[in-house]
């Protein structure tokens, strides 16, 4: 298996255990039993729990970017797009463990991570929207992410059309 393939299937592990587990069960030797190989093997790649964890924040970001790409291609604004990609992703895996992380280890590297996200998408949709649009999409999909689990898919349907109607507006 490749270095590249690897770090995937690490990261894999990283998300699947913390979305079932919870943050608190992160660890080197949790991390490697998941994956599968052996904690020497994980050690190659990330010599220390905090590049895995560095390197795991960028992984949850990249999935979110392929998330909007993909839903850009449907058609739409930037807009539609990221409010669709933070919707449909509100119960994945990899946003259950972003969830579970925001109250782990966050220091500045990592806010750094998130900051250039959130720096990118608000460009974005600077080019569509007027300012306290933004800081109201931010706050409501930052929600999405940390809070959905406290709804039905019912009512996450529901406010997710009205929003999409708001912004069409």
């Amino acid at each position: 298996m490749k270095g590249k393939d690897k770090k995937e299937l690490i990261f894999d592990a990283a998300v699947e255990l913390i979305s079932e587990r919870g943050a608190n069960n992160f660890s080197l030797n949790n991390v490697s039993h998941q994956a599968g190989i052996s904690k020497g093997g994980l050690l190659y790649h990330f010599p220390t729990k905090e590049e895995l964890l560095r390197g795991l924040h960028n992984y949850i970001i990249q999935f979110i970017k392929e998330k909007i790409e993909e839903e850009s291609k449907k058609g739409g604004s930037y807009t539609q797009s990221y409010i669709g990609a933070c919707y449909g992703i509100t119960r994945s895996k990899e946003i259950r463990a972003y969830s579970s992380l925001m109250n782990y280890e966050w220091d500045q590297s990592i806010e750094g991570v998130w900051n250039d996200l959130y720096i990118e998408v608000t460009k974005k949709l600077s080019k569509e929207l007027p300012e306290e649009w933004i800081t109201l999409i931010a706050l409501i999909t930052d929600g999405l992410w940390t809070k959905a689990s406290y709804y039905s898919e019912k009512e996450l349907n529901s406010a997710f059309a009205f929003l999409m109607k708001l912004v069409h507006k």
